[in-house]
């Protein structure tokens, strides 16, 4: 299954012409376009946002007061007293074109938000400033999460200690993501991909790879956002120093192994015979070495491993963890590997894998 909005009676998304996703709905559209031209195509024509407006409720005259000792003491008469009432700096996030309520629970007028008129302005700025172009606009859930996917027009390529090797590129992306439910903060967020195989490469920098988090108690004003945008080329810098870095050192094969082990093992084990030789519980052992084993599986035969810059380097083993964070990483299907991936465990499991492989190869 997928989370894809389906409120209309077909998928509300966007993406390049010719890169159908695996579910193959959605609109296949020009990157020359902008942005807001996409969700206007991607809506069919009528772009929808969303409203808040105040909480009424009803009043039933079977719960009022009939007391009029109790009417003199709350001030109201019960003949007088009305059947509609609106509460008090109490609000609901609305979609604008159906009426579908999209908080779970009210906000007040503290709550600020984002609109997709204030993201899309954002990226329309973002790619006709800083040379990217957009790859997809997704609807989810109803609604209740946008997320926007802008590409850059340079890719960066990883060559390791072959200076002239140049088929291990990885394309750069910034993500836009803001909910309607009060689960996300709008986050700007780094995702690169290795193109050979398609893994998207969260690197965990200072910030957990957030380049930028807006909470809901600011305005989200895209100039002032698009101002901060040089934390993007400082992120691409850092990541090409790191990663051909990585691409210049070997693992041998107990290394690789308790490296595996501590990034299944969320770093509670530092290597396979401390979580053997541990007394713990044996279903989790068990769990440890499973996906253990995945990674290890992946690292000797996944797609692009076998490139100069992988084979037995600590940027194979990163690599094997997004492959299977990103296609294995769980049961619940694809829609599942994409949420997890990008919003989950899959996420932190990724960040983990970055952070552990650069300490492994800078002790090398």
């Amino acid at each position: 299954m997928h989370m894809l909005d389906m409120t209309r009676g077909e998928a509300t998304m966007a993406y390049v012409k010719g890169k159908v996703p695996w579910h193959g709905l959605g609109r296949g559209l020009d990157p020359t376009d902008t942005p807001t031209q996409w969700w206007t195509k991607a809506c069919d024509g009528a772009p929808w946002d969303v409203a808040v407006v105040p909480v009424e409720y009803h009043w039933p005259a079977d719960i009022r007061t009939k007391s009029p000792e109790m009417a003199v003491t709350s001030g109201l008469a019960y003949r007088y007293a009305p059947k509609q009432r609106i509460a008090k700096n109490q609000f609901l996030i609305v979609r604008n074109d159906t009426g579908d309520v999209l908080s779970p629970k009210s906000i007040s007028h503290q709550y600020k938000v984002h609109s997709i008129g204030d993201i899309l302005e954002f990226t329309d700025k973002l790619c006709k400033e800083a040379g990217f172009s957009p790859e997809t606009i997704i609807s989810l859930h109803g609604g209740r999460k946008i997320t926007v996917l802008a590409r850059a027009t340079r890719d960066t390529f990883i060559c390791g200690k072959h200076i002239h090797f140049d088929q291990d590129k990885i394309s750069h992306y910034v993500l836009i993501t803001t909910s309607f439910d009060s689960s996300l903060r709008t986050c700007l967020s780094i995702t690169r991909v290795r193109v050979v195989c398609w893994n998207t490469l969260q690197q965990a920098l200072q910030n957990n790879e957030e380049l930028l988090r807006i909470t809901h108690k600011e305005e989200f004003i895209a100039s002032s956002v698009y101002d901060q945008l040089t934390l993007v080329e400082e992120s691409h810098k850092e990541f090409r120093e790191d990663a051909n870095f990585l691409a210049t050192v070997p693992i041998g094969d107990k290394g690789i192994r308790d490296y595996f082990i501590r990034v299944a093992s969320n770093i509670r084990f530092d290597n396979y015979e401390e979580l053997m030789d541990i007394e713990h519980n044996e279903e989790d052992k068990k769990s440890v070495i499973k996906r253990a084993d995945k990674f290890i599986t992946v690292y000797n035969t996944g797609l692009g491993q076998r490139m100069p810059t992988a084979e037995g380097t600590a940027w194979g083993a990163v690599n094997a963890v997004m492959g299977v964070a990103d296609h294995w990483g769980t049961d619940k299907g694809r829609a599942g590997r994409f949420s997890s991936s990008f919003f989950g465990s899959g996420a932190a499991m990724k960040e983990r894998a970055w952070d552990e492989a650069l300490e492994l190869a800078r002790a090398a």
